[in-house]
């Protein structure tokens, strides 16, 4: 599904300048065109309908599956439960349908907000200490 939200957000010249430079050693052409994207960003208001629709295609075009939509929505505890399964414990029909795909899974980029379910659930703190309102 294409992206509908229309606000944005002010992606920072350091943020960027982070991932860039993880990206920079990479001699795939696709990691180029995806670093170009995200120097063209540094530091600019950008439309969030924009970059989810920008980033899926860069994505597609380097081969990658996005999964996108209420389908793959996790819930809070979903992580844990599929990362930790063990017999003792029953997943539920959610977690069931989401464990193989998320167990098949080299990357997960948990851009889901300040009050992210991926984020807390891996254990990845924010960098800044304070979290913005809107």
């Amino acid at each position: 599904p294409v992206a509908k939200r229309a606000h944005g957000l002010s992606i920072q010249s350091d943020s960027v300048a982070k991932i860039t430079a993880l990206l920079h050693a990479s001699t795939n052409q696709h990691t180029k065109d995806f670093t170009a994207i995200l120097e063209g960003w540094s530091g600019q208001f950008i439309r969030t309908n924009d970059i989810e629709q920008k980033l899926a295609e860069c994505a597609q075009n380097m081969g990658i599956t996005v999964l996108r939509g209420s389908s793959y929505e996790v819930a809070k505890g979903d992580l844990q439960a599929i990362l930790n399964h063990n017999s003792a414990h029953t997943l539920t029909e959610n977690q069931q349908r989401l464990q193989p795909i998320i167990s098949a899974a080299s990357v997960i980029i948990a851009a889901d907000g300040a009050h992210s379910i991926a984020r807390e659930a891996l254990g990845i703190t924010l960098t800044d200490s304070e979290t913005l309102k809107y």
